[in-house]
């Protein structure tokens, strides 16, 4: 009985010595612009903004979203994992 730790140990070495050596060969597709069918930006919570200071993010993320905002969603993460139980 006292074989089957060693043995087990080996076959996991093999295992992950065989699979250390793939590598991944799939080029990501290229897109032009025209084929994005939708763009969804989610907005996350860094905290309470400075009221005196005027948000550089979401001024961007409006430029962004004008763009094609017949093709753009926003929504934020806090709405969208929210349980309605957690209010």
């Amino acid at each position: 009985m006292n074989y089957v730790r060693p043995l087990a140990g080996a076959a996991c070495a093999l295992a992950l010595s065989a699979t250390a050596g793939c590598k991944l060969n799939v080029k990501p597709e290229q897109l032009a612009p025209a084929d994005v069918e939708t763009t969804l930006f989610l907005i996350g919570d860094a905290g309470e903004p400075d009221p005196r200071e005027r948000s550089l993010v979401l001024d961007s993320l409006n430029a962004q979203v004008a763009v094609a905002p017949e093709r753009s969603r926003m929504t934020s993460v806090w709405s969208f994992f929210r349980k309605p139980w957690r209010r």
